[in-house]
């Protein structure tokens, strides 16, 4: 009787070439920037002729943006499945900060993109969109506490840049190595963003 094969894993079966393009492009955007970035090094990275990279993407801003929008759909589950709505709000809070960074932090490269491309000075018309929707998950959970009485009654949208300018600073501390995060000492930022942030 014949040896029956085993179906090989997922992650041993060979990409197809529009997500190889893709990740490859998040590697080097990730370390390089956009600029020093060119479609030759993708293609190179990505194990595919130059020209494969314009069967699947028109050009390297759309390519850029496609990346983009997969992360930012991510990034909006992240918030997702960390907000347990059954806990007191303060909880929650707590939650969907600890779960962005934690996924930051896991996820390196996918953090370094979004910081290209939240402060690319080339970013075009569908870009800034891109991230202006970029915070809507965000903006959506800050809301709901202003509504309910839990948080300031100040614009969500500067709440958001705040809260996230705090996770993103916290993250680059981590990743860095400056400063050594234990538990207490991120509890504590996240403590100090809520004190700020809270009603009365």
């Amino acid at each position: 009787m014949a040896k029956r094969l085993d179906t090989p894993k997922k992650s041993d079966r060979p990409l197809d070439k529009r997500t190889a393009i893709l990740e490859a492009t998040l590697d080097l955007i990730s370390k390089n920037g956009f600029h020093a970035t060119p479609m030759s090094m993708v293609a190179q990275h990505a194990n595919v002729a130059a020209g494969t990279i314009y069967h699947y993407f028109e050009s390297k801003e759309q390519l850029i943006d496609e990346l983009f929008l997969l992360y930012r759909d991510k990034i909006a589950l992240v918030i997702q499945e960390s907000d347990d709505t059954t806990k007191p709000y303060r909880d929650r809070f707590r939650s969907v900060f600890l779960g962005l960074y934690d996924y930051y932090v896991s996820h390196p490269d996918q953090f370094l993109f979004i910081e290209h491309y939240a402060n690319s000075p080339i970013m075009n018309k569908l870009s800034k969109e891109e991230m202006f929707n970029f915070y809507q998950p965000l903006w959506e959970f800050l809301r709901k506490g202003i509504h309910t009485g839990q948080l300031k009654d100040i614009s969500s949208r500067l709440m958001a840049w705040m809260v996230y300018g705090n996770i993103t600073a916290v993250v680059k501390m981590k990743l860095s190595g400056d400063l050594t995060l234990d538990v207490m000492l991120l509890n504590t930022a996240v403590n100090t963003v809520w004190e700020g942030l809270k009603r009365g």
